[in-house]
């Protein structure tokens, strides 16, 4: 259960199944609060028969488990919740400060005309 490169994973399952053994990802999100409540969310890569076998052992972390396609498609959509979280972050960011630049231009009197 971490994020990881969704291609090194393939291969190391492609690895392991030559031996036998099945490899899936399962990343989470919802950080240290999610955990605590019970609320994180798992995204699995998987076979499509492997999910319904380990989803009663994820659901003892929490009911948030959502199945999103083979070896890797789990550590996919963890990155791309990266990415909206990290977009997110920096228009929070950028908001704020475009907010402070007008209230500071206009304590300064200043009036742009668009």
């Amino acid at each position: 259960m971490t994020t990881g490169d969704p291609n090194a994973t393939r291969a190391m399952a492609a690895e392991l199944a030559g031996k036998g053994i099945t490899l899936f990802d399962a990343s989470v999100s919802g950080g240290t609060h999610g955990a605590d409540a019970g609320t994180i969310g798992i995204m699995v890569g998987a076979p499509d028969e492997l999910p319904a076998r380990v989803k009663p052992l994820f659901e003892i972390i929490s009911p948030n488990v959502f199945h999103y396609g083979g070896i890797g498609a789990g550590h996919v959509m963890k990155l791309v919740n990266n990415v909206i979280a990290a977009r997110n972050r920096l228009t929070g960011a950028y908001s704020a400060v475009s907010g402070s630049g007008l209230v500071l231009a206009n304590a300064a009197h200043c009036r742009p005309s668009v």
